[in-house]
């Protein structure tokens, strides 16, 4: 990548996890906008008149490709940094390692978190809530982000929640990750592995 390149990308994964855009009204927005940069149009002579910012990306492309660049900025983003993991110091590579090593794993982290989420009543001062109990393991820490995506790519219950006002922007941003978890995993093996558990726990 060149610096602006690796600005746009930034840009558009900034973008595409915090602003409102309609993901069904623009269906394409996120591999061509969101996902790779391409349609965000930020002319070389703005890029280089913010201070800092040519310096400091290209540091981002000394040290990092495209693919590992938008792996780091979407670690980030997932933990509710609107910045994406910018200006990229300490603190963001240690998020970025925990998701490399929650990454490596998530197959077996999945049916870790199916049991927890059967079996609540051990994290969760009371289940009876109206929100969803998996949203509220994850907010307890109790569970993984990417699990909750791949379960509600499996059974969907997140849409209901959009617009709640306590969960409401969890909800967003976990819908916002599913198309980089479906990179990471095979939902249909890890469903056919867990259907009895997955079963349970929409019974």
């Amino acid at each position: 990548m060149e610096p602006l390149q690796a600005y746009k990308v930034h840009i558009a994964i900034k973008e595409h996890f915090y602003s409102k855009y309609d993901q069904e009204k623009w269906p394409y927005a996120f591999k061509q906008k969101y996902k790779e940069g391409k349609a965000i149009n930020i002319p070389n002579s703005v890029f280089e008149s913010k201070i800092g910012m040519p310096g400091m990306f290209e540091m981002v492309c000394d040290k990092w490709k495209r693919p590992e660049f938008i792996a780091v900025s979407v670690a980030n983003a997932i933990t509710g940094d609107r910045k994406c993991g910018m200006p990229y110091g300490i603190n963001c590579h240690q998020v970025f390692k925990e998701w490399i090593a929650r990454r490596d794993r998530i197959g077996y982290t999945f049916g870790q978190d199916l049991d927890k989420i059967i079996n609540a009543d051990r994290y969760l001062m009371s289940t009876d809530n109206e929100h969803p109990i998996e949203i509220r393991l994850l907010l307890g820490k109790h569970i993984t982000m990417e699990s909750v995506v791949i379960l509600n790519e499996i059974r969907p219950f997140l849409e209901d929640y959009i617009k709640d006002l306590i969960i409401g922007d969890t909800c967003l941003l976990i819908k916002r990750y599913s198309p980089f978890v479906k990179e990471m995993c095979n939902t249909k093996k890890l469903h056919l592995k867990h259907e009895t558990l997955i079963n349970n726990i929409a019974s």
